[in-house]
């Protein structure tokens, strides 16, 4: 059916187009006011709506954020409390120590300044030098140059004899000062004794003051965090993505262990068990390995928390010393029994793989060739590795605890940031609703423009027909 079947004014289309057009303006001309209110409300109940949500989503992204930044200086406080707690245990350890020693090491250098006081005393004195015996004979022979020949016999005696006594004088002190020297000489392990003593206290207090240097900065820094709760996290997002990371990558390391682990339990458990064994739905020597990883996992858990390596559980912190005690001792005979088990198991796992091989050349040639030999290093590698296979998983618990604590903090922190930009993208839009709503009343009124212009013009003329009517 055609524009002129269902509109028929004059038999043209052009004209009945043109009508029709004209017929839409008018209508639309007559119903402005409302859709202008329509347009109008519409979009300010769109925009209401979002800027709603926006106000919803900064507030929820303002205490993820908030949360995100607690968490992780309650995360950082408690890694800085770790290590404050550790350098004051270790201060507290060399200060009992020297304080233990220090009674001993009192007594040896007081035995030893009693000691070097005793020899000393006990020792010869220095003699005092000899007189100045050699001016006495010059001047004797001075006197004797001139002297008549009896008063020169009489010198000349004379400086015999106290040349005589000059060189006994001289020897005995030579003979004294050897021995002065031997005795001093003898003193000398004494004074190294007393020195390294002196020096060994030296050396203790030396490092007792690097301790307290060491335990002052991290209670500073652990001060420094407890003060600064409320700046950004900036400064610490480098180190919450290397921990996550590096915890990550342990994990991922974790997990390729354990499919190790499983590998080394399954062959042989499915020659133990069967293929036609079954738990359930599920095969007997598969569902068997992977409890069995488990139970190695649990354990491991449990080993690290009770040797407090680890706070990943809640009740073993609020357990007694002995209590901890008795569970770390019964995990860690459980997980020895378990690895010794696993390393058996692996053992034969290389046995068990020979013995088909061999089956299936048998059956390929036709020809018995008797029972193959065990490949003893294969099968002790096998063995060895699994029982350490287990103990790795005590390793990796550290990590699924850092992985857990960073996680929290980067997740909490990252949905913060997508909120906080989900809001701002809600505000924009809201903004560009609104303007659309005013540009689709301009449109609106573009589309009528005519009949407003005539209106327009019509109510400019109004005024002045009024006024010459007065006149």
């Amino acid at each position: 059916m055609s524009l002129d079947d269902r509109f028929p004014v004059s038999g043209n289309f052009w004209i009945d187009l043109l009508v029709l057009v004209v017929a839409a303006i008018g209508l639309l001309y007559l119903a402005r006011s409302t859709a202008h209110e329509i347009l109008l409300g519409l979009t300010r109940a769109l925009t209401s709506t979002l800027r709603v949500a926006h106000r919803a989503m900064a507030v929820w992204g303002t205490q993820l954020r908030r949360g995100g930044q607690s968490a992780l200086y309650q995360l950082v406080g408690e890694h800085q409390r770790r290590l404050t707690s550790r350098e004051l245990e270790h201060l507290r350890n060399h200060v009992h120590g020297a304080l233990k020693e220090a009674p001993a090491l009192k007594e040896a250098i007081e035995g030893n300044i009693a000691q070097l006081e005793r020899d000393y005393e006990a020792g010869p004195a220095l003699p005092e030098p000899p007189a100045a015996w050699g001016e006495l004979v010059e001047k004797i022979t001075a006197v004797q140059d001139k002297a008549d020949s009896s008063l020169r016999d009489t010198l000349d005696a004379l400086r015999v004899s106290v040349e005589k006594s000059c060189q006994q004088l001289t020897g005995q002190h030579d003979r004294h000062s050897r021995q002065a020297q031997h005795h001093l000489g003898r003193l000398q392990p004494v004074w190294q004794q007393a020195r390294d003593s002196l020096e060994g206290l030296e050396k203790r207090l030396a490092n007792l003051d690097e301790r307290l240097v060491a335990t002052n900065r991290r209670i500073r820094r652990f001060e420094t965090l407890q003060a600064q709760r409320n700046t950004q996290t900036s400064r610490f997002r480098a180190w919450l993505a290397l921990n996550l990371g590096i915890s990550g990558f342990l994990l991922l390391v974790g997990a390729m262990i354990t499919l190790v682990n499983y590998h080394l339990l399954a062959t042989p458990l499915q020659e133990a068990f069967g293929t036609q064994a079954n738990i359930g739905p599920f095969q007997a020597a598969p569902f068997t390995a992977i409890a069995v990883t488990a139970a190695q996992m649990g354990l491991a858990l449990l080993i690290s928390d009770t040797a407090r390596i680890t706070r990943l559980l809640l009740p073993i912190s609020r357990m007694s010393a002995l209590s901890r005690r008795v569970l770390l001792g019964i995990a860690s005979v459980a997980l020895i029994l378990l690895a010794l088990t696993e390393a058996g198991l692996a053992f034969t796992r290389d046995t068990i793989a020979l013995e088909s091989e061999w089956l299936r050349r048998e059956l390929e040639q036709g020809i018995a060739t008797g029972s193959p030999d065990l490949r003893i290093v294969p099968a002790m590698a096998q063995m060895v590795m699994g029982f350490i296979l287990p103990f790795a998983f005590i390793a990796l618990v550290p990590a699924l605890e850092s992985f857990f604590q960073t996680a929290r903090v980067a997740l909490l922190l990252s949905a913060a940031f997508l909120i906080g930009t989900l809001a701002t993208l809600t505000r924009l839009l809201a903004r560009l609703i609104s303007s659309a709503g005013h540009l689709l009343v301009y449109i609106y009124d573009l589309i009528i423009v005519v009949p407003l212009s005539l209106e327009r013009r019509f109510r400019r003329r109004e005024p002045g027909l009024g006024g010459g009517e007065e006149v």
